[in-house]
């Protein structure tokens, strides 16, 4: 299984793009993914969501699991400071491998500069 992030857009990239999950593996290029949930706003800039502090988790030795108990705590938001190109991929579009038209697929290139969006365009 590959890692990926998140990323939701609610600056208008296009109907396949905005205000949907889409995919990508270039905004945490070392790790090809984190499994992060990133966010760009209506004026272009991204943003990270952090989760620390939200969750205190307990371990059952007996069972061997762990339960996830909420504190009460929310999550927060920090300015994504990315210079450079990603690519990202509407979530609701992927399929099997087998069934998958690579040609057909939609894909948005998106260039940041210091996390603000300068330029973005469609590749299929």
């Amino acid at each position: 299984m590959e890692k990926f992030d998140f990323f939701y857009s609610s600056y208008y990239l296009g109907e396949k793009f905005t205000n949907s999950l889409c995919i990508t593996q270039d905004i945490t290029p070392i790790s090809k993914g984190s499994f992060s949930n990133n966010w760009l706003d209506p004026k272009g800039q991204l943003w990270v969501a952090h989760y620390c502090g939200t969750h205190n988790i307990v371990p059952d030795h007996e069972k061997r699991t762990v339960e996830f108990i909420p504190t009460g705590k929310n999550g927060r938001f920090s300015p994504q400071e990315i210079t450079g190109s990603i690519k990202i991929f509407p979530e609701n579009e992927m399929v099997d491998d087998e069934e998958c038209d690579i040609e057909n697929f939609p894909v948005l290139t998106l260039e940041f500069v210091g996390g603000r969006l300068k330029n973005f365009k469609m590749l299929n």
